[in-house]
This record gives structure tokens, C-alpha cells and sequence, in this order.
């Protein structure tokens, strides 16, 4: 039996998983899609062939385009910074600069200055699907079920039994308790509960609407951003009732990839009655706004949430949400003896509908769930990394896990650099770019470092140092790699060549820079060591005289 369900693999879900996975708490996340996600969905178009001045050809980065959520605040949204910032994630800020299209009904476009709907909001380097790729690279693939639909929960004397319609056959799955990361209202109208749940809770589900649901998103790339080059932003408001799309903004990626996205106007049933001829409709309306598109503009790219069966019940097609509700306090109650649970970001106290509230939701039920496994907690015992045969896995995968955030950071500080720029902010550019380039691998170790199973063990104090350098072993050499990355895009960038002593730093500045960098490293490892302190066995009295003689 297991003893976590998790029903639903979008972000609460997965974020919940990554939270509990380090408490020995045997769970399994089960999700309808044949994908993970759920409404975060970002989708990589195939890289293009770029013309260099030297007449040589490169492939382009892929373009990643986010059909689902995109945006957030820092200001409003810390466990959001706190979960990028662990895994690594670079960020970059949503592009504004230019004027604002407007398409009164009936009128010809007309250009105004720009209006920053935006103007605090970050976007994700790599898109949201990053996140949702890098939590699930922290769940074990044995955890993961994909494909499993959710008919009915029942409880049963000691746990709950979960019935899934897999490849049009009925299985069951006995839990001890069951964690519902999906929209309230999906599951009041799809899933049976044995014995019926109260009435007052079915009207809760029923009456909390999913945010997005009934929407729908149109994102068309290019293989430049003409509107830029035009002066546009690339922001367009059409208020006409019969615009396909209402509002339309600059989706250009954290590589300077182009593409313009956009919300539709048009409401559900008529986009279904219309759905073969919307890329066109959508074309016709930017060439409308900015003028004629490039010759060969690849066709946009739409998700209608609407006719996504796990995401929109029949209330969020009659019934659209004009903006997140919050849910009643019952959804986020235990039912069932606490055997029920209900997670998902339309559960969220704070931030409900939003990543943050899927985030949220998650903490909450970990906290549950942990606090009754540390009541069970087995007895601590001694292991050393060269001996535990568990341990040398674990290292094993942590190598791995951190090396792919090393490599991570030459992003992060192309992005920080663009950032800066943008913001005319240069002053010792590449030295707090590199800075915090390093600081978010360092970040991303410690995160993973959080799931050691040899932190539930006791550590002898004369192996302590060896747990340290495993820890410190996938990150050797990875200063002078990052400087090296940190260099050739310096002297590859058409914007710092404008200011010398950062495209090529001299001796004197290199030195600098490489102190700071020692210094961030002596402060992880300061880190690592309190992380394994809790853990280190306190000498005996003999073996405290044996070592003062």
C-alpha cells in the first residue's frame, strides 16, 4: 500500500512530490495527460538556420513558446523566486519597450505610447515547462504514472482505494492517503467518492471556478522581431467584440527568439465552431496590427483550454471565471481523517489559480504530511559515503543532477547581462553577473542536497570532511569553465563591446573576480557543512581523551 497518492502532475503536484521525496514517505504521482504539466505547457519549436556575417551557418536556440501560464511577480510571488532560484532558473523581464497598437471597433489601428501592463512581470528562461521539467527530474521515474484518469475514490479501513481508467482498462491503487492536485470542479463533476462527500463540499468544488479554463492562447513565431524594428512593442489592445484576438503582446524569449502571443476574444464555442481556420484568422489580425508579415512566417501555434477535457468542466464553459476566486475554506480542510487532501493552486489561501497558489497548495499539504511522517520517523543509523551502498546512488545522481545545473549557469548570466543592459546598468557588470551565475549552481546544490539520505543518518565526525567533498565534487573546475563561458560571450556581444573593460577584463579586474568567486564557494561549502552538522554524531569521552593525547 502506498502511503501518498498524488493525484495530478501540474505544478502543485510535482512541487508537492519534490517536497515530500526527502521524508522516506512512499508516494506515487498519477496523471491523466500522457504529460506533465497540466496547464503549464511550453512548447520548443525546431531551431532555425541563422546567416553569420562570416557567410557560415548556426542553428538558432529553440524557441520556447509558453501556451499556458508565462508570467510572474516577484514582489507578489516569493515561494515562486525561492523554487527558481533553487533549481537554478534564470529569469528575464517581459518586453515593453515601444508603442502600444490600439483597434477601436470600426477604426483603423492607431499607435500610442506604451503602457506597461507588464512592467514588473518576469518571465522564465526556458519557459514555465522548465520548471515543470526540472521538478520532475527530482521524482524518481518509478513514481510517476502517466495516462491514469481518475474515476473514483473510496475509503476503505485504514487508507483509500483509487480506481484510474488506464489504456481503457479499470486499475485500482490502495493509498493510505490520497492528495487531489486537480481542479475542484473536475472533480466534482468526474470523480465518485465512496461514501458520497458532504453536501456543503460538493458546493464548494463545484462553485470554484479554474482559472483559464475557458480561454484559449494564440503564439506565432518569427524569424525576426519586425514589430521591434518598427518601433512597436509588440502590446496591441482590439476591444472590438468581433476581434479574434483581444489583447496581444511581445513573446520573444530570453534568447531574443521572436514570436507575438496573444489572448483570444473570441469565446469558446465559436472558436470550436472556427477551430481549422484560427491560425489564419490570427495572421490576418497581426499583419492588421503591425503591418505585413515576413514571407514564410511559420503558422501560429493555439491551445484552446476550453477543449481540454482535464482542464475545463462543463460550469467553466458556462460559467467563465473573470478573474481568480477564492475557494472555500472547506477545500482546504483534511476530509476522511485526514486521508483526503486537496492540493491544486485553485485550493491556494493566497494567489489562487496562479503558479504561486499551485506552490502554496503544495507547502500546505507537505506540511501535513510531513509532520505525521516525522512522528514515525525509524531511528537514525551511522553510514559513511564510501560504504552505504544507498548513499553512493544517491551521490551518483546528485553528480549528475548538479552538473546539469553547472551548465545552467552560463544562461544565467547571459540573461542577467541582457537584463542589465537594458536597465543601463553596466558598472562591474561581468563581475555581479558571474556572481550570480555561480550563485544560482550553488543555490541548486543545496537544494538537492536537502534529499541526502545520509542526513537521516548518523555521521561519525571523522567522515564528515568526505561527505563535504562529495558535495563538492561535481562542482570542481567550474569557476575558470564559467569564467571562460562569461568571456567568449562578452567578446561575442555586440552590447559589451561598448564598454572595454568589461568585454575584456584586465588582469587586476580578473583577480578581483576570482576572489569573490572563491568567496561564494567558501560560503556554499560554510553551507554544506551546517546542512551536516545535525546529522554528525557527538564523540564519546573516551574517543574526545584519545584524541587530546
Amino acid at each position: 500500500m502506498l502511503d501518498t497518492a498524488i493525484v495530478g502532475g501540474g505544478l502543485s503536484g510535482l512541487a508537492l512530490a519534490s517536497l515530500i521525496r526527502t521524508k522516506d514517505v512512499d508516494h506515487c504521482v498519477f496523471e491523466a495527460r500522457a504529460r506533465l504539466g497540466g496547464r503549464a505547457l511550453t512548447i520548443k519549436e525546431a531551431p532555425r538556420l541563422i546567416r553569420e556575417p562570416s557567410g557560415l551557418s548556426k542553428e538558432s536556440p529553440r524557441l520556447a513558446l509558453d501556451l499556458g501560464p508565462t508570467w510572474f511577480w516577484p514582489a507578489d510571488n516569493p515561494q515562486l523566486v525561492r523554487l527558481l532560484q533553487a533549481l537554478g532558473l534564470g529569469t528575464f523581464g517581459q518586453h515593453e519597450s515601444g508603442r502600444l497598437v490600439l483597434a477601436p471597433a470600426g477604426m483603423a489601428p492607431r499607435r500610442a505610447p506604451a503602457q506597461y501592463a507588464y512592467a514588473t512581470a518576469q518571465r522564465i528562461v526556458g519557459g514555465v515547462g522548465a520548471v515543470v521539467e526540472a521538478l520532475a527530474a527530482r521524482i524518481v521515474v518509478e513514481r510517476m504514472r502517466l495516462g491514469h484518469e481518475l474515476l473514483s475514490v473510496a475509503q476503505r479501513e485504514g487508507g483509500v482505494v483509487l480506481s484510474f481508467r488506464v489504456d481503457g482498462a479499470i486499475t485500482e491503487v490502495a493509498a493510505r492517503r490520497v492528495v487531489l492536485a486537480i481542479p475542484p470542479r473536475l472533480l466534482d463533476q468526474n470523480v465518485e467518492f465512496v461514501p458520497p462527500l458532504p453536501a456543503e463540499l460538493c458546493a464548494a468544488l463545484s462553485g470554484t471556478p479554474t482559472w483559464m479554463a475557458a480561454q484559449a492562447k494564440a503564439l506565432a513565431p518569427f524569424a525576426s522581431a519586425f514589430w521591434r524594428e518598427n518601433g512597436d512593442s509588440g502590446a496591441a489592445l482590439s476591444p472590438d467584440p468581433g476581434a479574434v484576438l483581444g489583447e496581444v503582446f511581445d513573446a520573444c524569449d530570453s534568447n531574443q527568439q521572436a514570436a507575438l502571443g496573444g489572448f483570444f476574444a473570441l469565446g469558446p464555442a465559436e472558436r470550436k465552431a472556427r477551430a481549422a481556420e484560427l491560425p489564419s484568422l490570427v495572421q490576418r489580425q497581426l499583419a492588421e496590427l503591425f503591418g505585413p508579415l515576413p514571407e514564410g512566417a511559420l503558422p501560429p501555434r493555439v491551445q484552446d483550454w476550453a477543449s481540454e477535457r482535464f482542464t475545463a468542466a462543463a460550469l467553466d464553459l458556462e460559467q467563465p471565471a473573470l478573474e481568480p476566486k477564492l475557494a472555500s475554506a472547506l477545500v482546504r480542510e483534511p476530509f476522511w481523517n485526514g486521508r483526503l487532501l486537496f492540493a491544486g493552486s485553485e485550493t491556494a489561501a493566497r494567489h489562487p489559480g496562479h503558479m504561486e497558489g499551485a506552490l502554496e497548495a503544495a507547502l500546505r499539504i507537505a506540511s501535513i504530511i510531513i509532520a505525521k511522517s516525522d512522528q514515525r520517523a525509524p531511528p537514525k543509523t551511522t553510514s559513511a559515503p564510501s560504504n552505504d551502498p544507498a548513499v553512493k546512488v544517491w551521490l551518483e545522481q546528485y553528480d549528475a543532477r548538479v552538473r546539469a545545473r553547472r551548465a545552467q549557469a552560463a544562461l544565467v548570466y547571459r540573461d542577467f547581462v541582457q537584463r542589465a543592459l537594458a536597465a543601463q546598468d553596466s558598472e562591474g557588470l561581468t563581475q555581479r553577473a558571474l556572481l550570480e551565475a555561480a550563485a544560482s549552481a550553488y543555490r541548486a546544490a543545496l537544494a538537492e542536497l536537502s534529499s541526502a539520505p545520509f542526513l537521516q543518518c548518523e555521521i561519525e565526525p571523522h567522515t564528515l570532511g568526505a561527505y563535504v567533498q562529495s558535495a563538492l565534487a561535481p562542482l570542481a573546475g567550474f569557476h575558470e569553465e564559467l569564467l571562460a563561458s562569461a568571456m567568449k560571450s562578452n567578446q561575442t556581444s555586440c552590447a559589451m563591446r561598448n564598454f572595454a573593460e568589461e568585454a575584456r577584463p584586465d588582469s587586476a579586474y580578473l583577480h578581483v573576480i576570482r576572489a569573490d568567486l572563491q568567496s561564494v564557494l567558501d560560503e556554499f561549502k560554510r553551507q554544506v557543512e551546517r546542512k551536516l552538522r545535525p546529522a554528525v554524531v557527538a564523540p564519546s569521552p573516551d574517543d574526545r581523551t584519545s584524541a587530546t593525547r
